[in-house]
């Protein structure tokens, strides 16, 4: 499946959403404009997300298959695994080198993309610019244990202004235990009028992820915020303006934060958002 080189424009609710069995999907070199709510949606959002619902299926009883050290097994091995269990999630769908400007206008509380249970996702080089609330919403979990949304990627990506009306959000946001889950160098920027905008928020149960090499500045609250994480969380090498707390929550040491110079402006701006020239 194939969604590219389309124009969203002026629409009351969402533009495109990856239901429950979607295989090899792909939405790119796309435009979204003044859309309602969630741009792009990969998942159901269930009314119940607790164990029984089939969406947690695949990893019902992941906890078997760790080892005596405590190995959670590689991202590899979950997806041979879910595929024999329990195929319903949405999976290898590639998000890439569109732009979100103006979107969720109508409904604050939704977001440009919304991944909820799904995997792999790429999530890369798209522009975001504009919106109430969230860009990056990659999880759906506020639970310990493990879920179908596992093994996703978010990188290269240029968020600028975001958080405008709502509050509790972030350029990209995470929530819960997600192995794999990458998310790597991005630029992101103006977060914030309302409380708790971040640059990058973790949100509870977070764990075993790899948050590296991005660029936050000019947000309201933390450039990285971490809430209730668990302990395997691997944060590294971001870099920019710090914000008023750098990195908070339970795996804040033994990280670095570093600054690139001048202190305020990465590099290239190119290496960026979409690969291809802007619409009008």
């Amino acid at each position: 499946l194939r969604v590219e080189e389309c124009r969203f424009r002026d629409l009351g609710d969402g533009a495109v959403s990856l239901e429950i069995g979607t295989r090899d999907a792909s939405v790119v070199n796309s435009d979204f404009r003044r859309v309602g709510a969630n741009a792009v949606q990969v998942g159901r959002i269930p009314a119940y997300t607790g164990v029984g619902h089939p969406m947690h299926a695949d990893f019902a009883d992941s906890r078997s298959l760790i080892d005596e050290t405590g190995v959670i097994p590689s991202a590899q091995d979950m997806w041979d695994r879910s595929q024999r269990i329990a195929p319903q999630a949405p999976s290898r769908v590639m998000i890439a080198d569109n732009t979100f400007v103006d979107c969720s206008q109508l409904d604050y509380g939704s977001v440009a993309v919304c991944v909820t249970y799904a995997n792999p996702v790429t999530i890369e080089h798209n522009l975001f610019r504009n919106l109430p609330y969230t860009a990056i919403n990659v999880g759906w979990r506020w639970a310990p244990g493990l879920s179908n949304a596992h093994s996703n990627v978010v990188r290269g990506n240029r968020i600028d202004g975001i958080m405008r009306q709502a509050g509790d959000g972030a350029g990209v946001y995470l929530v819960g235990e997600q192995p794999g889950t990458r998310v790597v160098d991005n630029y992101i920027t103006d977060s914030g009028r309302n409380y708790w905008a971040h640059g990058v928020y973790a949100d509870e149960f977070s764990d075993h992820m790899e948050i590296a090499g991005n660029y936050v500045t000019g947000v309201l609250d933390h450039s990285i915020f971490l809430h209730k994480n668990g302990p395997n969380q691997a944060i590294h090498d971001n870099n920019g303006d710090p914000g008023p707390t750098v990195i908070t929550g339970r795996t804040a040491r033994g990280t670095a934060w570093t600054q690139f110079h001048p202190a305020r402006t990465p590099l290239d701006l190119s290496l960026y958002g979409p690969r291809r020239p802007l619409s009008p």
